[in-house]
């Protein structure tokens, strides 16, 4: 009987022992926090763009697209080109949006307004000669934003026109290398 009790205290104490040990361990440890998602940069989705005749505002605008619902993925994004007339000066406007959530469009032309210090849009026309455009909006450094441009076609043809928003934050310079580039597309364009 002493045997058994010796025994079992022995095994009680080991327990114990390795317990305390354990949850000594555990205090030990440091507890890392998660680091809170950043949801600074959205996803762009869709760029509407608007080309209204700058001669005739009573004309409808002229609207191209570009879509791509699921971000890069497997989909391949839907543009929807535009027809402009020869030797013309139209006024561009884009909208910026949001429309991964279903049901929901996130407007984010405000917020690139709001940050107009930080980001620039660049255009590019292929071939080179096909529609000119330069933006008319200007940040608070009177630095060019391009949400809103004059679009001069040139001879009729066809092409692209490249687009590419920056996001320069404190290193906005109106270099199309400097910072990140937050869209990269080009929109088919008709001139006829």
């Amino acid at each position: 009987m002493k045997k058994t009790f010796f025994r079992s205290v022995y095994f009680f104490a080991a327990i114990s022992v390795f317990a305390f040990t354990a949850c000594d361990k555990d205090d030990d440890k440091q507890v890392i926090p998660e680091e809170p998602h950043n949801h600074e940069e959205e996803l762009v989705t869709t760029v509407k763009f608007s080309f209204q005749d700058k001669n005739d505002s009573t004309a409808p605008a002229i609207v191209g697209q570009f879509k791509d619902l699921d971000g890069g993925g497997k989909n391949e994004p839907v543009y929807t080109g535009v027809t402009l007339a020869a030797n013309k000066t139209y006024e561009l406007t884009l909208s910026l949006l949001d429309e991964s959530h279903d049901g929901h469009a996130h407007d984010l032309t405000h917020e690139i307004e709001e940050e107009a210090d930080d980001h620039q849009f660049f255009y590019q026309s292929t071939p080179a000669g096909l529609i000119a455009v330069t933006p008319t909006d200007k940040d608070s450094k009177n630095m060019p934003i391009g949400l809103k441009a004059d679009a001069v076609t040139q001879a009729a043809g066809s092409g692209k026109l490249k687009v590419v928003l920056k996001h320069q934050p404190g290193t906005k310079d109106g270099n199309i290398t400097t910072g990140g580039t937050d869209i990269d597309i080009e929109l088919p364009i008709s001139v006829q």
